[in-house]
């Protein structure tokens, strides 16, 4: 009788190599980063603002010293009770 919308959670990573930002797809990422982020992902769809995006970025910081740093941009989905829409909210964390 009622149903409930699927909301996603998409995060997007931003290398940071000679003051530039690089896009790193996530199909490209090593496989245990993969895993990492798919985690994340499913954490942050349950627990919301709660997960924080840390613990990944110093994963990958660690992993890639190449980088000098990296941007984690995290898109989520949520319902808008007072419209009946579906709307996207977008955070960003940067570390050096």
């Amino acid at each position: 009788m009622y149903c409930e919308p699927h909301l996603e959670v998409r995060t997007g990573l931003l290398g940071i190599r000679g003051g530039e930002q690089i896009p790193l797809p996530a199909n490209q990422l090593p496989a245990g980063l993969q895993r990492d982020l798919a985690v994340f992902n499913m954490n942050r769809k349950a627990l919301g603002d709660l997960r924080q995006p840390d613990a990944l970025a110093h994963g990958f910081l660690a992993a890639n010293p190449e980088y000098e740093g990296l941007t984690i941009v995290v898109q989520q989905d949520f319902f808008d009770t007072d419209t009946a829409i579906i709307r996207q909210r977008e955070v960003r964390w940067s570390y050096p």
